[in-house]
C-alpha cells in the first residue's frame, strides 16, 4: 500500500491496514513517515537496510520482496508501506505481490499520492488538456523512445540516468545523450522544469526553471523529474519560486500577454 509521497497523505483505508497488520514492512523517505507509521502499528521492519551504496538496485529489491514473503509464509498478517503509490516505481511491491499471488496467498494493492500526483497540481497541469507522457530517463535514452513535443514530456530519475546500482550520481554519457536527444528537438532555449514533490508538510516543492542547454550540467537531486512543457506552448507550466514571484516557463521573453 501507498502512504503518498508526503506526511499526511495516507488514506483511511491504508491506515486501517497498517493497524491490523501482524507486521508493517516499511520502505518510507524520512524519520517523520517512520513516526507516523509507529503511531498505527509498533510492529515496523524497515526495509531500507536492503539497501547499500554501489549495490545492484535490483538485488535489493528482491531482498525486500524475499523478507515480506518470508513473513506472509509464516502466517503473518502483513503489510507492505512504502512512500507515493506502490505501484509506481517500487520495483519490490510488484515482485511481492506477484510471488504471493503465485503461491496462492490473497493481496491487495492500496493506492497512495504519487509525486506524479503532486507534480500536477504542483505545476497546475491538466495531463488531459495537452496530452503528457512519462518516461523513466534511463529507458529513454537507452530505447532510443520516441516522444510528441507537442505534448508535455516528463522524465523520472534523471539523476540516476544509466545506473542500475545505488549511486550518488548517475552515468555522464547517458546525461550527455539525453541533453543531445532533446535539444535537437527542442533547441537550447526552450525551458524545462526540475520537479521535486515535496516529503512533508514543513516544507515545499523543489521547482527550479532552467533553459534545455543547462540541462546537460545542472545538479540534480535523487528524487528530481524533469518536466518539458510542448514546443508549442512554453508558457503552460508555472513555476512558484520561494520569493513566491510567479515566473512563467516561456524562455527569456517573460508572461504571456
Amino acid at each position: 500500500m501507498g502512504i503518498g509521497i508526503r506526511t499526511g497523505q495516507l488514506t483511511f483505508e491504508g491506515q486501517k491496514a497498517i493497524e491490523n497488520a501482524d507486521t508493517v514492512f516499511a520502505l518510507v523517505a524520512d524519520a517523520i513517515a517512520m513516526e507516523m507509521l509507529k503511531s498505527y502499528n509498533k510492529h515496523i521492519v524497515d526495509l531500507a537496510s536492503s539497501y547499500s551504496m554501489g549495490k545492484e538496485r535490483h538485488l535489493s529489491y528482491a531482498e525486500m520482496a524475499d523478507r515480506v514473503l518470508f513473513a506472509v509464509r509464516e502466517g503473518q498478517r502483513v503489510c507492505l508501506a512504502v512512500y507515493g503509490n506502490p505501484a509506481v516505481f517500487v520495483s519490490s511491491s510488484r515482485q511481492a505481490i506477484n510471488i504471493a499471488r503465485a503461491e496462492g496467498y490473497d493481496v491487495e494493492m492500496l493506492p497512495g499520492i504519487s509525486a506524479e500526483d503532486s507534480m500536477f497540481c504542483d505545476l497546475e497541469i491538466d495531463p488531459a488538456e495537452h496530452g503528457c507522457q512519462i518516461y523513466c530517463a534511463t529507458q529513454f535514452v537507452a530505447q532510443n523512445r520516441s516522444f510528441d513535443p507537442y505534448a508535455i514530456l516528463t522524465l523520472w530519475q534523471v539523476a540516476i540516468i544509466g545506473e542500475s546500482r545505488l549511486m550518488a550520481e548517475g552515468d555522464s554519457e547517458y546525461r550527455d545523450a539525453l541533453s543531445d536527444k532533446l535539444e535537437a528537438v527542442y533547441g537550447l532555449v526552450h525551458p524545462a522544469i526540475l520537479y521535486e514533490a515535496a516529503t512533508n508538510p514543513f516544507f515545499p516543492p523543489d521547482m527550479r526553471l532552467i533553459a534545455m542547454s543547462d540541462l546537460r550540467t545542472a545538479r540534480v537531486r535523487p528524487c528530481c523529474t524533469v518536466v518539458i512543457p510542448p514546443i508549442d506552448r512554453p508558457d503552460l507550466v508555472k513555476v512558484e519560486l520561494s520569493t513566491q514571484e510567479t515566473v512563467w516557463a516561456v524562455w527569456p521573453s517573460g508572461p504571456p500577454a
